[in-house]
């Protein structure tokens, strides 16, 4: 929890002194921070935030982390399909870019994804 606080408290700071390329850094390893900690809605609301500010301010650097942890999120959430979606296309928006981190772990999330619905299908039958 403490984290999340020192978290909150650089996204004040970021927010009041209009340090905007740091907005989306802080709002997106918050929501991650959320979701690691059980609260999987503040994490995708958080992640998505993060999400917008960056694309609000032109900041592409890091997106797919962004979007990694907000597939994350999703998939916390229970909506698989959804993160699905997000994940396979920040996926396809990083092979365009030098972002083998990030290209890392959409691709590790896409293999969580697939075994979360491999589960819940199996539970089902």
């Amino acid at each position: 929890m403490q984290g999340l606080q020192a978290l909150g408290r650089g996204m004040a700071v970021s927010q009041a002194r209009e340090l905007t390329l740091w907005c989306p850094s802080f709002s997106a390893a918050r929501g991650h921070g959320h979701t690691l900690a059980g609260d999987a809605r503040s994490g995708v609301m958080h992640c998505q935030a993060a999400i917008d500010q960056a694309a609000k301010a032109g900041i592409v650097a890091g997106d797919s982390l962004r979007k990694a942890w907000l597939g994350r999120a999703l998939l916390s959430a229970g909506r698989l399909e959804i993160a699905r979606e997000v994940t396979a296309a920040a996926l396809g928006a990083v092979s365009q870019s030098l972002e083998r981190g990030g290209q890392a772990w959409l691709l590790k999330l896409l293999g969580d994804i697939d075994l979360q619905d491999e589960r819940e299908r199996y539970s089902a039958a």
